[in-house]
């Protein structure tokens, strides 16, 4: 039987449909090796289909010309890997020996047969060319947007906007329609009456380049901003700094200045502030939330001023209830 379904089959795909009169099932046609298991397998009478749409002779062009795709520069938003699908339906023969296998027209006929010292008595039809069956397996136009976007990420390609960082240092390049969906800050500002909306470079003053590149590219990806807090290391911190407070040892990592209160004694959460303001400034609430998630686990009695001042100016409402709870139940007079 697995002779006559390759040579139908070829290296194609297969489809197979199976009927069965009993609530057994079976496996594929394999040498004999019996265990209490394979009862379950015995004893049927099927109807097997499976069809080849696949030309045998092509197979070896076509899996170069997939491997090659599979190598393109990936930056391309429009190449698409194409995976081919197997869709089986039933089981065919369970395992046997001696049995019988006749090919008459499209259909192989396979019947009896003995697995160990069973006999068999059931009897599979395979269909060799069953018809086939149309299906949607392609992605939608949302599919495809989603999947694509994170493409044109600061690219310069079909941009029709460049935003002038650090005194003109940097540029980022950005697309007002996907901006405007994304924000409705930008989407006020691309609109007619504004002066952005007629120049094809806007500056961005009091913002870092890094801190701007990191929302462009929570905008156009979705994706989490990679900042690194280690609320551990920062605990460790705090209580070398009260250490050193009580010895009369002044902590150079630690901000002297008591008026400044933005200035953070680690980088990750400087920058976990920045993108809190950026994501105030440009009404992305989803990526405001995140970043008082960042900060919620370093809120301890060094940060917890700073950070209410940057709750409260901010507008996260989360991070200044945060810093509220803290300063109730563990700061003393």
């Amino acid at each position: 039987a697995g002779g006559g379904a390759g040579g139908a089959g070829g290296a194609g795909q297969l489809a197979a449909y199976a009927r069965s009169s009993s609530s057994r099932q079976c496996g594929y046609s394999q040498e004999c090796d019996v265990d209490d298991s394979d009862e379950a397998y015995r004893k049927q009478t099927n109807e097997w289909h499976c069809s080849s749409t696949h030309n045998p002779s092509s197979t070896t062009n076509n899996n170069s010309t997939n491997n090659d795709m599979m190598s393109l520069d990936a930056a391309n938003p429009n190449d698409e890997d194409s995976h081919q699908s197997i869709s089986v339906h039933g089981l065919g023969p369970g395992r046997r020996a001696g049995h019988t296998a006749t090919a008459v027209n499209r259909y192989i006929y396979i019947f009896g047969g003995s697995c160990g010292s069973d006999y068999l008595n059931d009897f599979f039809m395979l269909d060799t060319d069953p018809p086939p069956i149309a299906t949607t397996t392609s992605p939608n136009s949302l599919q495809l947007l989603e999947r694509r976007l994170q493409y044109f990420f600061n690219d310069e390609e079909f941009s029709d906007v460049a935003f002038v960082l650090e005194g003109g240092k940097h540029k980022v390049y950005g697309h007002k329609m996907v901006l405007s969906l994304m924000s409705d800050c930008f989407r006020a500002m691309f609109m007619n009456g504004f002066k952005e909306s007629t120049v094809s470079e806007i500056d961005i003053p009091n913002c870092s380049y890094e801190g701007f590149v990191k929302m462009m590219e929570y905008l156009y990806t979705g994706r989490t901003p990679d900042i690194q807090i280690d609320p551990q290391q920062h605990q460790n911190h705090h209580q070398n700094h009260h250490q050193n407070h009580h010895l009369g040892i002044m902590d150079s990592t630690t901000n002297t200045n008591t008026n400044d209160q933005t200035t953070f004694c680690t980088r990750g959460i400087s920058q976990a502030v920045e993108l809190l303001e950026l994501a105030d400034q440009f009404f992305l609430d989803h990526l405001k939330q995140l970043c008082e998630e960042m900060l919620m686990p370093v809120v301890n009695a060094d940060t917890v001023d700073s950070l209410l001042v940057v709750a409260q100016k901010t507008n996260a409402v989360q991070l200044e209830r945060i810093c509220q709870h803290f300063s109730r139940n563990h700061l003393r007079s």
